[in-house]
């Protein structure tokens, strides 16, 4: 009886009469007192890597895969014994205000909110799954058909099926932006001054087929031969394709895919990257509690964005206290998202690992959303200090509006630049040059109109010392032409 209660209400719950989780049982299993080499090795052969820590990794396998692991000195604890039964068990708890997204209701969400805050938001499809679902995007910014040239941030969710609580934090970001425009003065200024795109669901299929046929399904939904399906969407990105970390074999839940962007999920990510060129780029996944950046595909490799990565992920960590890490340190895998944001697009682009299980009870939903919700928002801010100021940004560093914009980059760059290779510090050098005279115009305007914000934000902030003669010439010469202040 109580089983048949289990089944019948998760059937509800998804709006589907297929029996559920008939897949082959699948555990999650720890793995203690490892040398970082054996670490390295677990990841590098394409096991599905849970956690990884300094002497420890949790793993998601079948029996016949948890005889290819490699020998260890201790035998593995077994965390969760059928993944299966255990997330049957999450949906069975779940409570009204305390429950999962599924594919139809994130639907019908977003729809309503395009429509209820249309002033802000445009909702539209970025791609078609191989069972024709849509892929959704929403972009959110003051006057959306305007076109006008913005920083821009990507907020994306669900990469992997089986990780849902990645999709209730980039849809709770995106509600919490939606309802605080008008009414919060920081939320407001970032709809005016940026663009900001929301996928939270990056792969329907694999989702629908997770919550109603295998428990802990992590690819897309692809059919490979006559046997196997799916990708494992975050090894199928192009840059440095292929590599460690990434399986050949098609049965592997980290299979790469044929070639890159062999996916219509990762093509759709792609061609909005590059219509958008994204500054800031946050990719959530569960689970480990670590904010992860690029590069990860191998150890060792130079980037030469690593002082901004790390000032970033350190700033997102105030807020949810996540430790900020190099991709590769923890394992490698190559062909994921992060790598190719900023490999060929020079985004910033990072991983929040969420929490402690993959699938956490639905009644821990909002606690996580609590503490991620505000790094979403410090990551978005970032996103115009690193268009004014990154070599090679496509922004023009003296095409902004926002004075505060202005301010932190300036802040920022003047932190990062002694850090920076020497070619990159001239450069960088050069747009903070012009971030200051465009900073230097909006304060001498409003001088003229008898506001002094700017100017004192521009006194008290030592890294902005170089404005106040810009700022004291252009009053020098609005004097002499006449023009006065009010």
């Amino acid at each position: 009886m109580k089983r048949f209660l289990i089944v019948l209400t998760v059937t509800c719950y998804l709006l589907n009469g297929s029996s559920v989780f008939a897949e082959a049982k699948k555990q999650l299993v720890r793995f203690e007192g490892l040398t970082r080499s054996q670490i390295f090795e677990i990841g590098a052969r394409g096991f599905d890597v849970a956690k990884a820590g300094p002497d420890f990794v949790e793993v998601v396998v079948s029996e016949e895969e948890l005889k290819l692991l490699p020998a260890t000195k201790s035998p593995p604890k077994i965390i969760i014994h059928d993944i299966n039964g255990y997330v049957a068990g999450i949906l069975a708890n779940q409570r009204v205000g305390a429950e999962y997204y599924n594919y139809d209701r994130l639907t019908s969400t977003l729809n309503n909110w395009a429509q209820q805050y249309s002033s802000i938001a445009r909702l539209c499809s970025i791609g078609k799954t191989f069972e024709g679902r849509d892929i959704l995007a929403m972009e959110v910014t003051e006057n959306p058909d305007a076109n006008q040239p913005k920083p821009a941030a990507l907020i994306d969710g669900a990469h992997h099926s089986r990780e849902w609580i990645s999709m209730e934090v980039a849809m709770e970001a995106l509600k919490e932006i939606l309802e605080g425009y008008g009414k919060d003065q920081n939320l407001t200024r970032l709809v005016k001054e940026r663009k900001i795109w929301f996928v939270p669901l990056v792969n329907p299929d694999g989702l629908v087929y997770n919550q109603t046929k295998d428990g802990f399904w992590r690819k897309n939904r692809r059919p490979i031969d006559g046997t196997h399906f799916g990708v494992d969407l975050n090894r199928n990105y192009g840059y440095q394709w292929g590599g460690l970390g990434a399986s050949t074999d098609p049965s592997a839940d980290t299979f790469r895919g044929s070639g890159p962007f062999s996916e219509a999920e990762t093509l759709a990510i792609k061609g909005l990257a590059e219509r958008e060129h994204f500054q800031v780029s946050v990719s959530f996944h569960s689970y480990s509690e670590l904010i992860l950046y690029p590069f990860g595909y191998a150890k060792g490799v130079s980037c030469p964005g690593d002082p901004t990565f790390k000032s970033l992920a350190q700033g997102m960590s105030q807020f949810n206290h996540y430790a900020p890490m190099k991709s590769a340190e923890l394992y490698p895998a190559s062909g994921d998202s992060d790598d190719w944001l900023y490999g060929t697009q020079k985004t910033f682009a990072v991983t929040v690992e969420i929490g402690t299980l993959y699938i956490p009870p639905a009644d821990q939903i909002a606690d996580i959303c609590k503490i991620n919700v505000p790094a979403v928002f410090y990551a978005i801010d970032k996103a115009g200090s690193y268009a004014l100021t990154t070599p090679g940004s496509t922004f023009s560093p003296n095409s902004y509006r926002d004075p505060q914009t202005g301010l932190e980059a300036i802040i920022d760059g003047m932190h990062l630049i002694k850090d920076l290779p020497e070619d990159l510090q001239l450069e960088t050098n050069d747009r903070l040059r012009s971030v200051g005279v465009r900073l230097s115009e909006i304060a001498a305007e409003e001088i003229l109109q008898g506001n002094k914000v700017t100017w004192n934000f521009i006194q008290n902030t030592p890294e902005a010392s170089f404005v106040m003669p810009l700022v004291q010439n252009r009053l020098s010469f609005s004097k002499v032409h006449g023009e006065k202040s009010n």
